[in-house]
């Protein structure tokens, strides 16, 4: 009984530092998809991961500023499949739940921002020269 005890403390315990080594937007991520409960789709998901990576850079780096119109426009292409059939206050929901769920990931992603600036900002320079990448951003 004692060994048992002790077996599944030890795996807990493990378990607990394998989540703890992985970046806390990996974990946060994952409970804001499954917050989102099917409502978003993949790819209207990474397009939030994206919006929140880049408002987090923002905030953490300081050669870095969000066009606002780039940012209010993000958010226009995230609408629900059914939006035309959906009432007013379906509409109003939908849109609330998509900003909690972007309130995560951006939390998520200045807890992984702000644990390392330096080498997140680096990175956030080498994705703006980035040709591919370049017309995703939504900076100034």
């Amino acid at each position: 009984m004692k060994n048992s005890l002790i077996l599944a403390l030890s795996i807990m315990i493990a378990g607990t530092n394998a989540v703890l080594a992985q970046p806390p937007s990996i974990f946060v991520n994952s409970h804001a998809i499954e917050f989102a409960d099917g409502k978003l789709t993949d790819d209207q998901l990474a397009h939030l991961q994206n919006i929140a990576h880049q408002a987090a850079t923002a905030s953490v780096c300081e050669t870095f500023a969000l066009d606002e119109t780039k940012f209010l426009a993000a958010f226009a292409d995230i609408k629900h499949e059914a939006e035309d059939e959906m009432s007013a206050e379906e509409k109003a929901y939908f849109d609330q739940h998509v900003l909690v769920i972007y309130g995560m990931m951006v939390g998520g992603a200045l807890a992984d921002a702000s644990s390392a600036p330096g080498a997140h900002c680096s990175h956030a320079e080498e994705e703006r020269s980035d040709p591919n990448v370049v017309q995703d951003l939504l900076f100034e």
